[in-house]
């Protein structure tokens, strides 16, 4: 069954929409079960921004949520929330439920915005979901795909952690500095002779790195590919085996005689 995919971006006055323009560096990511959220705030490595925490804690109770487990580090912070539910006004849950659409999650507060990707099974189904999106704020569609005669699981999340949590920091530096300089490009704008020069590591040390990386990373996606593969084409006859076919039934049996006679001079 043909189906969409749609990526895009809502501005709209909620508390944790307003905490991520107050804070744009600031990234929260957003896991709901209805009843009850995980969520977590990273900001690149560097520390939760000053006074951050506060207004999250301060938002959480306004919306009627109350906060079961907290955990806070220099550059992390991790709640898992319950929800009373008295202050459904602010949610955009129910227009994807009533338009039947699915949320792949998480969803994503930045700058300002929060990030959704969606499946919706009509086209008409996305009109009225975005009709529905465009009284509450300003909605800016980012991708929208039509995934014809496919599959739901084809869309599914992997987690980074799954992909990437493996590798150690000189090779995820390695595959990163090799995509920002276009070594993965079509055509290939760099060596990795040059990269290694811009890591400061001597080429063959680089491309140990590297070639680790792109092992880790291709064997964790392996099941996914696996999954998603279509099936092989049968192999075609090499143009050989094509020649010699025989091409009539007299042929067949001319052939079929000339293969006796030879076995019987066998014996």
């Amino acid at each position: 069954m043909a189906h969409f995919e749609v990526g895009f971006k809502l501005r709209h006055n909620c508390p944790f929409n307003n905490l991520s323009k107050k804070y744009p560096s600031a990234v929260l990511a957003w896991w709901t079960n209805f009843d009850q959220d995980v969520l977590e705030v990273s900001n690149g490595g560097s520390e939760i921004p000053e006074g951050y925490t506060e207004y999250l804690t301060e938002s959480i109770a306004y919306m009627g949520g109350r906060i079961v487990r907290n955990a806070l580090t220099d550059s992390k912070l991790q709640m898992v929330i319950n929800w009373d539910g008295t202050k459904r006004e602010y949610s955009t849950s129910r227009a994807f439920m009533r338009r039947g659409c699915l949320v792949l999650q998480p969803t994503i507060h930045m700058e300002g915005w929060e990030h959704y990707r969606v499946i919706a099974f009509s086209d008409k189904d996305v009109k009225d979901l975005f009709g529905d999106l465009d009284k509450r704020g300003e909605v800016e569609i980012l991708s929208k795909k039509i995934v014809e005669d496919g599959s739901v699981k084809d869309n599914f999340v992997i987690s980074a952690a799954s992909i990437l949590g493996d590798l150690t920091r000189n090779q995820s530096e390695a595959l990163l500095l090799a995509l920002d300089s276009g070594y993965y490009s079509i055509p290939k704008s760099i060596t990795t002779e040059k990269v290694a020069a811009r890591m400061g590591l001597p080429r063959t040390t680089f491309e140990e790195h590297l070639r680790k990386a792109e092992s880790k990373v291709l064997l964790s996606v392996a099941p996914y590919v696996r999954l998603s593969a279509k099936k092989r084409r049968e192999p075609r006859a090499s143009p050989r085996a094509q020649q010699s076919e025989p091409r009539t039934e007299s042929g067949r049996f001319e052939s079929l005689a000339f293969q006796a006679a030879q076995l019987r001079r066998a014996e």
